[in-house]
């Protein structure tokens, strides 16, 4: 439990005004998710005091508020904002490559649905602030896609010859995904409007979760393996497989197979009852977290996370080509092609069966074993 107080006093009685920043570090590796603030007002009467007598006390009155603050939601809903923060009185600029290949920056502070809130001490004004934000609100989501951002720093102010220490923080609506530190020296310093490789930090944002892309993006996070636990060709296959499986099951419109009215959307056939594990019904939150977690843990994996996001959104985007497509028979067994349904290869140890029904399993000699999933299809007169 952290507990503690202190008291500031006003510089003088005479003041119109009083301005306070208060400002709370935590350490990098807190886990203290909230804490209770309470401010106190004091007002107090100057004592009334008398030539040798004594002081008689001065009449006070008091206004008390108290509140809880969590640390992880401000209240203000956001779907995605990078905050850049710095620890002197120097102009450094936060920019955002947008998955359009727009930057946004102080002198292009709008694009794609994202803004920048302020240019924080421009020309090294005398305003001493420190901080800068750019961020999507709910109402202009961003798109899918990669995002970079990262500092600039672009003037040292008054000579200042010292090392700069840097936070950029990215939260992409749910979680604060990640802190990043950086140290900008003197070298650094260009006078420029740019964005340099080595301080960009790369994020994935996928489509919002109640539209039918966002319902097929996060099925294919759901349903393959993390990037770096197979080779990167297999997982972008077993991506197209899913997605073929989904894709397949639409065009058919036969509610034998999906579940569906044969009006269905693709969000409908992903949360048809029975059919997809976590989606059915709607999709479950635990799935949900599974995902928002997998995403989150992945953005300082840039060595792996950057091609892993770079292939779902090719997929997601149209390189969707069916593993499957042309398979037409099974041994002596004709069969449609393509891929129409799947399961979780080490849990077929406990269910054997699989999906069940008429589906036939797509043996390992014709690839029917993709980043972990077994994948099936039908018989061609069924």
């Amino acid at each position: 439990m952290l507990a503690g107080v202190e008291y500031l006093r006003a510089p003088s009685a005479a003041a119109a005004a009083y301005h306070v920043d208060l400002i709370l570090t935590l350490p990098e590796d807190s886990t203290l998710a909230n804490f209770t603030l309470q401010l106190a007002v004091d007002y107090r009467a100057p004592a009334n005091v008398v030539a040798g007598a004594a002081a008689v006390p001065p009449a006070s009155r008091s206004r008390v508020k108290s509140g809880t603050i969590n640390l992880l939601d401000d209240g203000v809903p956001r779907a995605l904002s990078f905050a850049l923060s710095w620890g002197a009185d120097v102009d450094v600029d936060l920019h955002v490559v947008t998955a359009g290949g727009t930057r946004i920056g102080f002198d292009h502070p709008q694009a794609d649905g994202g803004r920048l809130s302020v240019d924080a001490n421009a020309g090294c004004g005398a305003n001493h602030d420190r901080a800068e934000k750019i961020e999507w609100g709910t109402a202009s989501a961003p798109r899918m896609g990669i995002y970079r951002a990262g500092p600039n720093y672009y003037e040292a102010c008054g000579g200042f010859a010292q090392e700069v220490a840097v936070t950029l923080v990215i939260n992409n609506g749910r979680f604060f995904q990640r802190c990043y530190r950086f140290a900008l020296s003197p070298a650094d310093e260009n006078q420029d409007a740019r964005l340099d490789e080595p301080l960009s930090i790369y994020t994935g944002v996928l489509p919002p979760r109640g539209t039918d892309l966002g319902l097929l993006a996060r099925l294919l996070v759901n349903e393959n393996p993390p990037p770096g636990t197979v080779p990167r060709d297999q997982l972008k296959k077993g991506m197209q497989a899913v997605q073929a499986v989904v894709f397949n099951r639409l065009a058919s419109k036969e509610q034998r197979i999906t579940n569906a009215p044969p009006t269905a959307t693709l969000g409908q056939v992903i949360t048809a009852s029975g059919q997809f594990q976590g989606f059915s019904g709607g999709m479950e939150k635990a799935t949900e977290r599974r995902v928002d977690e997998r995403m989150t843990v992945l953005v300082p994996l840039q060595a792996v996370s950057r091609p892993y996001w770079e292939d779902l959104f090719a997929v997601l985007n149209g390189d969707a080509s069916d593993p499957f497509a042309a398979l037409d028979k099974i041994g002596a067994v004709s069969v449609r092609k393509g891929a129409w349904a799947l399961y979780t290869f080490s849990e077929l140890r406990n269910t054997p069966r699989g999906p069940g029904g008429s589906y036939v399993p797509i043996p390992a000699a014709q690839d029917g074993v993709i980043a972990g999933n077994q994948f099936y299809t039908l018989p061609a007169d069924y």
